[in-house]
């Protein structure tokens, strides 16, 4: 049986400060569980380290949060380290502060702390939550302490259910994400490039024919590794070098809809 860390072995392991790629999350694999199963980190593009997941619904968020061009650092299981400060809030409001199995306060934590560049930095506090979770008051309570937190250190603060999550766009990214690194095909760039040009003109001329008919087409044409071209379309989704209509599921055997080249450069993509 996992025996359960202290908060103040926690605090001495640094966890819930730094910034960035020094930042370590209170709450990491082994201290959460999801009935769903639904626990895992995903490799942080944006920050330079891997983010923790303990729920699906956080899964989705921190895609669409590492895609967001504005946003420059990502802190998820956040704590709100003043217990005192939560406590008092709680006992403000007439609410039961949430609390472990021996009965003592626990330290909160938010989902998600997110900051945007700007002059000023501004920080927006992201509890995400099913719908469902909303119908028990406890879980109410539990935001209204978060919220009040948040807001006197002027920090945003925006509740997320699956309502407000752009799911679709959020699996995409999880496919694209695979082959965000191409050392692996051990393409050159000047293949690359190659490719996509070869592969963007295909998909223009037969704008209703599958992609995976396409790219075959193109691996023949180009005497590619089965699979190659695929692959690279997928690698220039991940850089963003490509754009397609993300609210529809990115599927090989399907129709890609609404595919434009960015205005980046393409190449130089195994960087």
């Amino acid at each position: 049986m996992r025996k359960r860390i202290s908060e103040e072995r926690r605090i001495a392991q640094g966890r819930g400060s730094g910034y960035g790629s020094g930042y370590l999350p209170w709450l990491n694999i082994r201290d959460g569980s999801s009935s769903q199963g639904w626990t895992g980190t995903i490799t942080g593009r944006k920050v330079g380290r891997d983010h923790t997941y303990l729920s699906k619904l956080e899964y989705y968020a921190i895609y669409l949060l590492q895609d967001d061009d504005e946003i420059i650092d990502i802190r998820e299981q956040y704590p709100l380290l003043d217990k005192k400060e939560t406590i008092e809030i709680a006992r403000e409001k007439g609410i039961t502060h949430p609390r472990n199995k021996d009965g003592r306060p626990v330290v909160m934590t938010t989902d998600f702390l997110v900051t945007f560049g700007s002059a000023s930095n501004c920080h927006i506090a992201l509890p995400v939550k099913q719908k469902k979770a909303l119908e028990d008051e406890h879980v109410l309570e539990w935001l209204e302490i978060d919220r009040i937190y948040h807001q006197r250190r002027n920090h945003g603060w925006k509740l997320l259910t699956e309502d407000e999550l752009d799911i679709p766009r959020a699996k995409n990214l999880s496919i694209f994400d695979e082959y965000w690194d191409y050392d692996k095909t051990k393409l050159t760039d000047l293949s690359i490039r190659e490719i996509e040009y070869a592969a963007y003109e295909l998909l223009k001329d037969s704008p209703e024919v599958p992609l995976r008919s396409i790219c075959s087409d193109c691996d023949r044409h180009l005497a590619l590794d089965d699979g190659a071209t695929l692959a690279t379309v997928q690698h220039l989704l991940a850089r963003k070098q490509w754009k397609i209509d993300m609210r529809q599921p990115f599927e090989p055997e399907g129709i890609l809809r609404g595919i434009a080249r960015s205005s980046a450069a393409v190449g130089g993509t195994n960087a």
